[in-house]
């Protein structure tokens, strides 16, 4: 049960509320964001409370700091009692590189233990997912918030999640509702409860909020939905049969379906079972057909709304046209397909010739004709590198990517990765370790993500470790799951860039100046990892060396790709799984 004694929120509309409330804001500018925050961490203080305020890169550390100072009287003085921190992402949901719910979770609690030890009535907090950039983080963040629910009842905290509307799609606003009790949005300049019951009580609170839902709908030319446990219409959708001309009588019950594309249904299906079997998430893609007969293609999402007893009462989603995406997609693909022939043809042309010279013409001449072209021959291969990742990574990135799935030993992979860099490591007199567990048999994998992996990590250790370093690698089985393992002597990773060495083209400052590269190589590597169901875990100290650790599950399912095939006119579309 949620603690009954009430705390002052600093947010007129909201008022009074009571410990353990969990309560969102939609904003759209730095003003918003800081209208609502300052009294808000105000009234906290003001009531000796501790408070915790996690920034985002849209309003940093720096300036929540200068916001407080400036909209809060004599700031400076709980800043020196440390009744508030303020802390930037990367230090809360970011420590050690990923997000971790549970340890987040436990960092909360442990936070308010302190500050009650410490005579403080209570802990407010806030805190943004403004670095959240892809699906994965997403889902893990809606599942952390719902975690939230149900560990701070019994606790003296207050919890203020801020989102930013220009990042949220319209499922994307279902889910962050869903798991908050209150939400705040402005609508005509004015802030606006959208929710005003508890999550317990979601369902009478998505009826209440009806208008305002399918007014968002309409607004956003999206189709929404909500139906019973069984997926069956009862309720009258109008955007649905706004656009796809049926008449009520048509869309009740499981009359929807006709609608959608006939090759999609037996798909849609079995999605849809999952969800209501396991109680999560709806989430795929189909066809539908519009009022004058021409299918278009749909990205549909849906949440189950729970009763009290945690069964499902109803579903509730959106459709959203996809169809002018997929047409991009298409065209960037072709684009792919033409620059990956364009680039590498005339690079490899080159890389041939410099060789043959090397060869054939400088052989009884000059050291200086040998060294020139080598010099050519290095930059070409550089060249060819820099090129295969830029095709890689827009191609991950637009879901093109080809992962080959066959039966692979992965210490026989090894080996041929290692034999890569042979000279290499000969070169710089590094004493090279391979560890490996010798009974690992051959099983079905994405190998050409398994050489990626193991030799960018690799591909690092060579170049970050000086001359006389050590390198190990470890492969091992570990239950189901295959351990890999890269440690060296290297100069290491700063504890500051940590959390940032798998963001596209980052390198940290310590190598920017010493090392050449394009930092593509862990974006890559972590990219495939997360894809292929693992995670990568680092651990460095500055000029002591790194290790990275992958972990992988054994006996992978062949991923099916779903590739569309689009007329020019739009006017139909094939699905090929």
């Amino acid at each position: 049960m949620k603690n009954t004694d009430l705390c002052q929120t600093g947010i007129e509309i909201i008022g009074d509320v009571s410990w353990g409330t969990h309560f969102c804001q939609f904003y759209q500018t730095k003003t918003d964001l800081i209208g609502t925050l300052v009294p808000y961490f105000r009234a906290g203080l003001d009531n000796n409370e501790f408070c915790v305020w996690v920034t985002s890169d849209f309003l940093n550390t720096e300036e929540a700091i200068a916001a407080l100072q400036k909209g809060i009287p004599n700031f400076s003085k709980y800043l020196k009692k440390k009744q508030i921190e303020i802390f930037p992402h990367t230090q809360w949901y970011l420590k050690g590189g990923k997000f971790e719910m549970k340890q987040v979770l436990r960092d909360w609690v442990n936070k308010h233990d302190q500050a009650l030890k410490k005579g403080f009535a209570g802990t407010r907090v806030s805190g943004n997912p403004f670095w959240i950039d892809n699906k994965k983080d997403w889902d893990d963040f809606a599942k952390y918030e719902a975690e939230i629910n149900k560990v701070i009842d019994n606790y003296k905290l207050l919890v203020l999640c801020t989102y930013s509307l220009d990042k949220c799609n319209s499922s994307e606003i279902i889910d962050v509702v869903s798991n908050h009790e209150l939400a705040l949005i402005k609508q005509a300049g004015k802030w606006q409860n959208i929710q005003s019951v508890g999550y317990k009580k979601i369902e009478q609170s998505l009826r209440q909020s009806e208008g305002r839902f399918r007014s968002y709908i309409e607004l956003t030319g999206q189709l929404g939905w909500t139906t019973n446990t069984k997926g069956e219409v009862e309720e009258d959708i109008p955007s649905w049969r706004k656009y796809t001309g049926q008449s009520y009588e048509e869309v009740k019950g499981t009359g929807w379906t006709e609608a959608l594309h006939p090759a999609d249904v037996k798909h849609t299906l079995a999605v849809w079972n999952k969800a209501v079997r396991t109680k999560s998430a709806y989430e795929t893609e189909y066809r539908i057909r519009r009022y004058d007969g021409v299918y278009f293609h749909f990205l549909v999402r849906g949440i189950p709304v729970m009763n009290e007893n945690g069964d499902i009462q109803e579903w509730v989603g959106t459709c959203v046209d996809i169809t002018n995406r997929k047409e991009m997609e298409r065209v960037k693909s072709e684009f792919i397909s033409i620059a990956s022939h364009q680039l590498r043809t005339p690079l490899s042309a080159i890389s041939w010739a410099v060789e043959s010279l090397s060869e054939i013409e400088c052989k009884n001449r000059s050291a200086n004709c040998k060294k020139y072209l080598e010099q050519v021959d290095n930059q070409t291969k550089k060249m060819i590198k820099l090129t295969e990742n830029m095709l890689d990574v827009t191609k991950m990135e637009l879901g093109v990517f080809s992962f080959k799935y066959e039966e692979i030993n992965p210490l026989k992979v090894a080996l041929k990765v290692i034999e890569d860099y042979k000279d290499q490591i000969k070169n710089k007199k590094i004493k090279f370790k391979f560890i490996k567990d010798t009974d690992i048999q051959p099983y079905k994998t994405y190998s050409n993500a398994i050489v990626t992996i193991l030799s960018n990590l690799l591909s690092n250790a060579v170049k970050f470790t000086p001359i006389g370093g050590r390198i190990i690698l470890r492969i091992a089985k570990k239950n189901s799951q295959l351990l890999i393992e890269v440690s060296d002597s290297g100069v290491g990773i700063p504890k500051s860039a940590q959390a940032k060495i798998f963001q596209k083209a980052y390198r940290a400052t310590n190598v920017k100046s010493q090392f050449e590269g394009t930092g593509f190589g862990l974006y890559i590597t972590k990219t495939m990892i997360d894809r292929m169901g693992g995670e990568i875990i680092v651990k460095s100290v500055r000029r002591k060396g790194t290790t990275f650790r992958v972990i992988l599950p054994f006996k992978q399912e062949e991923r099916k790709i779903q590739a569309v095939k689009l007329t020019s006119n739009l006017t139909g579309m094939t699905a090929i799984i």
